[in-house]
């Protein structure tokens, strides 16, 4: 099978208490020169919203990229997205 998409794509899941945001950009890419694909997939905790990862750095990294590539601009729009999929977690 295949899939296409537009130039961008941004996916939140959430799941067993985990919120998790993959962003893929042909924009970010291009604008950047880069020749290696670079996915941004930060985490967060469901219930605290405290980010999941030992890297400080990286998790800043990506969410930088996210927000500057993607609509939405800062963590709390990004809260906003995953506060829209039905379910417990």
């Amino acid at each position: 099978g295949s899939m296409r998409i537009g130039k961008d794509f941004i996916l939140f899941t959430k799941k067993d208490d985990k919120l998790t945001c993959l962003f893929l950009s042909r924009t970010f890419h291009e604008e950047e020169g880069l020749d290696e694909v670079i996915v941004p997939l930060p985490s967060w905790d469901a219930k605290t919203q405290q980010p999941l990862t030992q890297d400080t750095e990286k998790y800043a990294t990506e969410t930088e990229l996210i927000f500057k590539y993607s609509p939405f601009k800062n963590e709390e729009q990004l809260f906003r997205q995953f506060k829209k999929i039905e379910g417990p977690s």
